[in-house]
């Protein structure tokens, strides 16, 4: 098919009409020169998709905790220095209900609503009404907040966390029923874990505190010597060997 150009006959002409007729025949050069157009084109199509596809990848998660941080330091949120990624109790319950209010956002948005009964959710249907609009705001809404708490617990290594569990859950099977034994939602759209399942690792992605104290309460200065963790006496802490330039060591 290499060589000099070929010129399509117009359409509507007597040529026209006989190449289409000569295309039928994947023998003929007109047919096998159709076939090559159809591959291109196919090929073209499943290269844009995964162009699309990858700019997709890369703006989830990247993109959204860079807004979330941009947004959260326009209006002085910062997130905790706790060494152990704390937040103060009123800041968790804040953020809880927040969170809670925008699922019921989205649940309502779809007809449902829920309620936390004892540890037990119980999801009931209350109308027949859906707004594609607020559904999908509610979810964008949810989103947001949850990201914007982890930024506030100063989970910086975000990005990779997600592809670590990105990876791992990558390796789950479907549920082969609503009965399979794996699934604890008891759904056919349920993904299970199978055999051999390797969970996430994302301790390294942390603060590194006292493993005794876990940072409960006087490890909070990692770049202090001695330490002062009351419980421990910071016999037990794994700390990251990196100089500042201080020549003290603190965190990475």
């Amino acid at each position: 098919m290499s060589g000099e150009a070929y010129i399509f006959p117009l359409a509507g002409t007597p040529a026209h009409a006989e190449f289409v007729r000569r295309a039928k025949d994947p023998n003929s050069f007109e047919g096998k020169l159709a076939a090559q157009m159809v591959s291109q084109a196919v090929e073209a199509r499943s290269q844009h998709l995964r162009e699309m596809l990858q700019q997709m990848v890369e703006l989830v998660p990247g993109q959204l905790f860079r807004d979330i941080e941009a947004f959260h330091r326009k209006f002085g949120l910062e997130p905790t220095d706790d060494p152990g990624h704390r937040l103060p109790d009123d800041v968790l319950e804040f953020r809880i209900k927040f969170m809670l209010e925008e699922l019921r956002e989205y649940a309502n948005s779809v007809g449902m609503d829920f309620d936390v009964v004892d540890g037990k959710v119980s999801i009931e249907k209350v109308s027949d009404e859906f707004v594609a609009e607020q559904a999908l705001d509610g979810l964008l809404d949810l989103c947001y907040v949850a990201v914007g708490s982890a930024y506030l617990h100063r989970f910086s290594e975000f990005n990779e966390a997600w592809r670590r569990v990105q990876e791992a859950n990558m390796s789950k099977v479907r549920a082969d029923s609503a009965d399979d034994d794996r699934s604890h939602r008891k759904h056919m759209l349920d993904i299970v874990k199978p055999v051999g399942f390797k969970p996430p690792v994302l301790t390294d992605l942390l603060d590194e505190v006292c493993p005794q104290c876990r940072g409960a309460g006087t490890c909070s200065d990692l770049r202090s010597e001695p330490d002062d963790c009351g419980k421990c006496g910071g016999s037990g802490r794994v700390r990251r060997k990196v100089e500042d330039g201080s020549g003290k060591v603190g965190r990475s």
